[in-house]
């Protein structure tokens, strides 16, 4: 079972192995990012949301997925500069995504996008 591969992950490194549901499955379907720009460059005048709100676009675009299928999204971000608590549910707003998508955002300057990752799995 999944308990048990972590309890046995947890003994070869002797690090607590994060705990994970049993019956729930992150998939990864495809990703996509927003453009890596210099700071104050193109991108100045586009709001974190903004970009996000392209990004998640783009994917459904690029895997046909019906967003009704969706049923978490996880942001990471460097500087969210829009103030609002959850930039994620913020893009689903902007996105005009179904309401029921669940949302987090992480801001952990570089290790935002892995962190976003690692704690939807979670």
């Amino acid at each position: 079972t999944e308990m048990q591969k972590l309890a046995a992950l947890n003994e070869q490194t002797g690090q607590p192995a994060h705990h994970v549901h049993p019956d729930r499955r992150a998939v990864i379907v495809t990703g996509v990012r927003t453009p890596f720009t210099r700071g104050f460059g193109e991108q100045l005048n586009v709001d974190t949301i903004g970009l996000g709100t392209v990004a998640v676009k783009g994917l459904i675009e690029k895997t046909k997925i019906d967003p009704k299928a969706i049923d978490h999204i996880a942001c990471g971000g460097v500087i969210l500069q829009n103030g609002a608590p959850n930039t994620a549910r913020e893009i689903i707003i902007s996105g005009k995504l179904p309401p029921t998508i669940s949302a987090h955002t992480e801001s952990m300057a570089c290790a935002s996008g892995l962190k976003s990752v690692l704690s939807a799995v979670q």
